[in-house]
């Protein structure tokens, strides 16, 4: 996906994803600790009528994009 971009559309995506980012560490303890985020990107026009105090959006992957 191309930083600064129109974000891909879901008119023709059944199923889509979003990007995000996924960790596994284990802690001094040895217990695993499993994390995850979902990318944001400032807010697309469609998606801007819904009320969206923040402005932002989860970066939706491209057919392309998906298993990057």
């Amino acid at each position: 996906m191309q930083l600064g971009a129109e974000p891909s559309t879901l008119d023709d995506q059944d199923i889509f994803g979003v990007a995000g980012l996924w960790d596994r560490s284990k802690r001094d303890d040895d217990a695993r600790v499993e994390s995850c985020a979902i990318i944001a990107m400032p807010v697309s026009k469609r998606m801007s009528a819904i009320q969206n105090a923040k402005r932002r959006m989860p970066a939706i992957l491209t057919r392309a994009d998906r298993h990057s």
